[in-house]
């Protein structure tokens, strides 16, 4: 009868949600976040920087992320192709990715790999620019357009680029899309692309994280080692925030015809950022409304008339804005009896808010 309050204990000493991590800022401006856990004998490392889709200025659409796919092609001690190879053989994997905000790049590997892990990072940090050739540029513009291809030729693929430009006014950081359009992508050229490296993948424009087997002081002096003469370049220079107005519905609306079997609805509000306070409000109102059984929008869309063989509603925070979402799918039902639908469900919510 004693076991499970002292289990209970044992567990609320040591949980897995605690954190105790350290921060520090080297001399070239780069900050480190330091969290070591010895329940595991790998590490994770994770290196954000401060660029994204809403960084690219008019031609240079699709370079951030780009820049994911030419960060692994070589740099001044890392021959191309062997980043990958190297960490594979030293029991690591990893990948990355990019948004409209930011460009990050993690891995996992054995504690006992944690120099050749910060040697690749910062190597790549510093001189990527060795790698930066034409053949890598031009290879990689043909991968980033077959993912671009394949991305919009699945299924409602090409739905989420049709909502940000109907959505966001051609002047917001936001309206295209993170993977570019063809034509930028295409007339990338190694000198502009060199050039946006250099303007934003600064050690005072990133953020390295490392979580996992290791002591904090030993850690923290392997990375003072491998990146201390990362040379400083500078601060970046100021991004994009300007923000969509708040609590707005979109005064827009648009047809995407596609070769799909079903036919989607999307409602979208213009809402706030990530670190708004409204912003965790928003994310309880999507499962509030749809969460399963007993939810207004699934009971009435999907149990209770089956209206809809899909649906849904969420929040989508980026960093600037955000925005609200509501959708509906059906093979059959015309989107005017979902529109219908839906409406009656938010008019109700607004006039008659959740208990708690």
């Amino acid at each position: 009868m004693w076991l499970i309050p002292m289990f209970a204990m044992a567990m609320a000493a040591d949980s897995p949600f605690d954190t105790h991590a350290e921060v520090h800022v080297l001399d070239n401006g780069l900050t480190v976040i330091l969290e070591e856990s010895k329940r595991t004998d790998t590490v994770a490392l994770h290196l954000a920087f401060g660029v994204g889709a809403r960084d690219e200025l008019p031609g240079e659409y699709g370079c951030a992320h780009l820049f994911e796919h030419l960060m692994f092609e070589g740099s001044a001690n890392v021959p191309t192709n062997k980043f990958d190879e190297w960490l594979t053989q030293g029991g690591g994997d990893n990948n990355a990715w990019t948004s409209e905000d930011n460009t990050v790049y993690h891995m996992t590997f054995p504690s006992g790999a944690l120099d050749l892990a910060l040697f690749l990072e910062s190597d790549r940090l510093a001189f990527l620019d060795s790698g930066l050739t034409d053949e890598n540029v031009a290879n990689q513009q043909l991968v980033v357009l077959q993912e671009r291809n394949q991305g919009f030729s699945e299924p409602n693929g090409r739905d989420w680029d049709a909502v940000s430009r109907l959505t966001y006014a051609t002047d917001h950081p936001y309206h295209h899309p993170v993977i570019g359009t063809v034509a930028d992508v295409e007339g990338f050229q190694t000198e502009a692309v060199n050039g946006f490296w250099r303007k934003h993948y600064r050690t005072q424009n990133a953020v390295l994280t490392l979580v996992g087997n290791f002591d904090k002081a030993e850690a923290l002096e392997r990375v003072q080692h491998w990146f201390s003469d990362v040379p400083d370049a500078g601060p970046p220079e100021a991004r994009v925030t300007e923000n969509t107005p708040a609590g707005e519905r979109v005064n827009a609306n648009g047809v995407l015809e596609d070769d799909v079997e079903e036919r989607t609805l999307y409602e979208v509000w213009n809402t706030v950022g990530a670190r708004h306070d409204d912003a965790p409000a928003l994310d309880v109102l999507g499962n509030v409304l749809s969460y399963g059984r007993g939810t207004p929008l699934d009971d009435a869309l999907y149990y209770e008339k089956n209206l809809a063989n899909d649906e849904g509603a969420f929040q989508y925070s980026s960093e600037i804005s955000g925005q609200f979402f509501v959708y509906a799918s059906h093979h059959k039902n015309p989107l005017k009896k979902l529109a219908k639908a839906i409406d009656k469900v938010i008019d109700e919510v607004a006039s008659a808010p959740p208990s708690d």
